[in-house]
């Protein structure tokens, strides 16, 4: 259970990620 915990950690973190690049290639294609 703790790998799949950590697995989702991970997955977690890495759509955070592009969903934040996403975010600002937005901002700059606005800009």
């Amino acid at each position: 259970m703790g790998f799949v915990n950590d697995q989702q950690e991970v997955v977690r973190e890495v759509v955070d990620e592009a969903v934040r690049g996403r975010a600002g290639a937005a901002a700059i294609d606005v800009a």
